[in-house]
Parts: C-alpha cells; sequence; structure tokens
C-alpha cells in the first residue's frame, strides 16, 4: 500500500464514513507519497472547510497551490475560501470536483 492514489481514495471513503483520525491520516500518507499532487491536500482542505475551520482550510489549499502549481483546482478551491464572506455557509468557496 505505497500507492498514492489508494492513500487518497482510502483517506476520502474514511471521511466520508465519519472516521477523521484514519481519513486525514491516509490523506496524509497520499501527499507524503505523492508530494507535488494536489489532490490530497484539496480533499483535506475541503473537509476543514466543511467543519468550519477555515483557517486551516487555506493553509492546506495554500499547500496543495505550493505541491502543484498548475492545479486549477487548487487556485480555485484557495480562492474560494480566501473570498468567502463570513457566515456564508460552510460550502462556500468549496469546489466538489475530483482533480484526478
Amino acid at each position: 500500500p505505497d500507492e498514492p492514489a489508494g492513500h487518497y481514495q482510502l483517506g476520502r471513503l474514511l471521511l466520508a464514513r465519519s472516521e477523521i483520525e484514519p481519513g486525514l491520516a491516509s490523506l496524509h500518507q497520499a501527499q507524503r507519497l505523492e508530494p507535488a499532487r494536489a489532490r490530497a491536500y484539496i480533499a483535506e482542505a475541503q473537509w476543514l472547510a466543511s467543519h468550519g475551520k477555515t483557517v486551516e482550510a487555506i493553509a492546506k489549499a495554500r499547500e496543495g497551490t505550493y505541491a502543484e502549481p498548475s492545479s486549477a483546482a487548487a487556485r480555485t478551491l484557495l480562492d474560494g475560501l480566501t473570498t468567502a464572506k463570513p457566515g456564508a455557509g460552510s460550502g462556500s468557496g468549496l469546489i466538489e470536483r475530483d482533480d484526478p
């Protein structure tokens, strides 16, 4: 299980099942195994934002843009998080697109 895609998909699945610690651990493993790909950073940032952790979400989305500067999904997410109005709802600025 040193496949980044497997850790990425497992992390998303576990977070969707509210298995937070193992889900985040899987995403972190994907980030370590594939540091130049934004998708695991994006998934974590989206989860953080949807749970009201906007500051952490912005930091993680920013890491995604550093990891993969050409990722439009990471830039769009970061832009959405940094321009969202406070109190606009947990979904503000979030993208649901999966960046393969």
